[in-house]
């Protein structure tokens, strides 16, 4: 997996699909060592990629979360949630940051809810701090 910035083709790209009204998909927990916005994470400081708030504040393309659930052995449930919602500031920076922050909870949340289900790739994963789960709890609901 090839986790630097698109090249600025790509950008432009991008922010073409988003205003025809195209879906875009980018990797909210790839955790980065430059350009990222600095924040907690799972209970460590982390560098959040500002992608989805960049385009969102470049486009107004709404941001809604997507993850994918196992359901048995050989299938998967992609989950759609509704769009994240956000007062902005008016202040480009400050705003980048808050997006980036509504992202990175709505993140948290989904792994705190499955942490037996998240696989982070990069080498500093933080740990997960949740209460033990029994059994039952960690089974799927609703089909």
């Amino acid at each position: 997996m090839d986790t630097r910035p698109p090249p600025m083709r790509c950008q432009r790209e991008i922010l073409r699909s988003l205003k025809r009204g195209e879906i875009v998909g980018f990797v909210a927990d790839e955790g980065r060592r430059r350009g990222g916005i600095v924040m907690e994470f799972l209970g460590r400081r982390m560098a959040m990629p500002p992608g989805p708030a960049f385009y969102h504040l470049a486009t107004n393309a709404p941001i809604l979360p997507v993850y994918l659930l196992r359901d048995g052995k050989e299938r998967l449930k992609m989950v759609v949630k509704p769009p994240l919602e956000f007062s902005l500031s008016g202040n480009r920076e400050r705003d980048l940051y808050l997006i980036t922050r509504a992202v990175t909870r709505e993140l948290e949340g989904t792994i705190r809810s499955y942490p037996h289900q998240w696989h982070w790739v990069s080498r500093v994963r933080p740990k997960i701090r949740t209460r033990r789960r029994a059994p039952e709890e960690m089974s799927f609901a609703g089909g």
